[in-house]
């Protein structure tokens, strides 16, 4: 089913899926949520497809049933998604979810807390419901968070383990696996009324151990949304659902929301594969895009092929242009089961650029003094993506001061010329006297009054054409400065790749 022919060899692999939710009717059969949602059988698709990558083994971040606890059909409902996972070849490292044990300790969440009842009921199908493993030179540790903040002993309990448990493991590489992220958007977002975060003073005391010990990633689930963050140095991923998406996140985005009120987006189902090495790991998300059943077999058979990501796609040419911001803030409208309007970030554009492969993304410089744009390109950089950022060159602008402020967050300057194809002598002697750090500069041009067939009003063109680099390079020459790059624009009606090809050939020039 999966071909991983395009990806490095890698130390081993791993599968990380979350809220399956098997559901069943009085019948004893799966049946669809509110007569539209498959949840069940997709969910069954995508364990059947994590099987197919043979991993040596796969962690399920919590929440197996739709029932709760409480409910007369929870024992039953347990035991056939024990059988589901069985049917799909999966026997996985399980992670207590709210649906499983309960919910965390908050008077405003829609069922109960978990209890010691339904923690021994629990542990007597799964074992302990926190613990650890080791697979090769790596430490896995897999938490309770339905537990915290609670008065039962067992959270108590495993306080006292987890920080014994990273205190002997000296600086080895640490993954923590847990249901309720810690956060959502800020690590000092409030709790009571927020059905997706964990509370204080667990909150606190969960993440000071986690940049304590440095683990390498931290990984949630709960929320049926992508979202990824850092903690300090350690990599934090709040994992998708493979069977259904929640209510009310759909605001997040400019579009209509999906069908049943936002819970079908089927295209944002999948889950994860961990590709560990020396040097860090690889997250590729695999999508399942809702199908609720394998297509049938063919021969020969058909194969997805799983790409490389960023990190380990060093000579890709794949670079985008944001014409967006990379990220956006709302407080999504109050909705069950939270009791307040939740502040969230959309992840889903810095998701998607490393999903793609890209190479480098081009931004305006502005964005790097926007707390929020900095910190997210900080993280696609931390990913392998380098960032271009953009200037557009007038007399007010201290192009040294600018270099020199954002010279640690830039891989490639892009030096606007406004109105003009060709650099003052005030600009050139800049050039030569800015020192970029190890920034490559590129050179542009914003030309006004362009015309374009078919359009009614002239445009402006970003870019040099290629017939006007041969005078660029002679007065760069001229001028005894050089530049590392510049932009081209090729006609919107010209063939591309010959454009590109005969570039190639009038090539190279001395001064870019």
């Amino acid at each position: 089913m999966f071909d991983r022919s395009l990806l490095r060899e890698a130390i081993f692999e791993f599968v990380v899926l979350a809220d399956t939710h098997y559901m069943r009717d009085p019948a004893g059969k799966a049946v669809e949520f509110n007569s539209r949602l498959k949840q069940t059988r997709r969910a069954e698709t995508a364990l059947r497809m994590a099987a197919a990558l043979a991993c040596p083994f796969v962690v399920h971040l919590g929440d197996l049933v739709q029932e709760y606890p409480d409910t007369e059909a929870f024992p039953l409902a347990m035991d056939e998604a024990i059988e589901q996972l069985k049917r799909s070849g999966i026997t996985p490292y399980h992670v207590a979810g709210n649906h499983d044990v309960g919910d965390k300790p908050d008077p405003t969440m829609p069922t109960r807390p978990v209890t010691e009842e339904s923690l021994a009921a629990h542990e007597t199908r799964f074992g302990k419901s926190w613990y650890s493993f080791d697979h090769g030179d790596c430490h896995f540790i897999v938490l309770n968070s339905q537990i915290f903040n609670t008065r039962l002993p067992a959270a108590a309990l495993q306080q006292r383990w987890l920080e014994d448990d990273l205190a002997e493991q000296r600086g080895r590489r640490t993954f923590v696996f847990l249901h309720l992220p810690p956060f959502l958007c800020r690590q000092d977002e409030p709790s009571v009324g927020h059905y997706d975060n964990v509370g204080e003073p667990a909150r606190y005391w969960l993440l000071q151990l986690v940049r304590k010990s440095r683990a390498e990633m931290l990984f949630a689930a709960h929320v049926h949304c992508s979202f990824i963050d850092r903690i300090d140095d350690t990599r934090y991923l709040i994992c998708n659902s493979t069977s259904f998406t929640r209510p009310g996140f759909p605001h997040m985005f400019a579009s209509a929301a999906p069908p049943d009120r936002g819970r079908d987006d089927a295209a944002k189902l999948g889950f994860y594969l961990l590709r560990v090495f020396e040097e860090r790991t690889d997250t590729h998300f695999i999508r399942t895009h809702g199908i609720e059943q394998l297509p049938p077999a063919t021969h020969p058979p058909v194969r997805r092929v799983i790409t490389r990501t960023t990190a380990t796609l060093p000579q890709s040419p794949l670079g985008v242009t944001l014409r967006h911001p990379l990220s956006s803030v709302v407080e999504i409208p109050l909705a069950w089961p939270s009791s307040i309007r939740q502040r969230v970030r959309n992840d889903y554009p810095l998701l998607s650029c490393l999903e793609l492969g890209v190479s480098a993304v081009r931004v305006p410089a502005s964005d790097l003094s926007d707390p929020l744009q900095a910190g997210r390109l900080a993280i696609l950089r931390d990913e392998g993506v380098g960032i271009v950022a953009t200037a557009i060159w007038s007399d007010a602008l201290d192009i040294g001061a600018l270099l020199h402020e954002h010279q640690a967050r830039v891989d490639t300057w892009e030096l606007q010329l406004a109105g003009t194809a060709w650099p003052s002598t005030v600009q050139l002697r800049q050039l030569r006297e800015c020192q970029a750090g190890e920034a490559l500069i590129s050179l542009s041009a914003v030309i006004p009054d362009e015309t374009i067939e078919g359009k009614q009003h002239p445009r402006t063109r970003f870019g040099f054409r290629p017939d006007e680099l041969p005078e660029l390079d002679q007065r760069l020459g001229a001028a005894d400065c050089a530049v590392q790059r510049v932009l081209c624009r090729l006609g919107a009606r010209q063939h591309l790749w010959q454009s590109i090809e005969r570039l190639q050939r009038n090539s190279p020039f001395e001064w870019v």
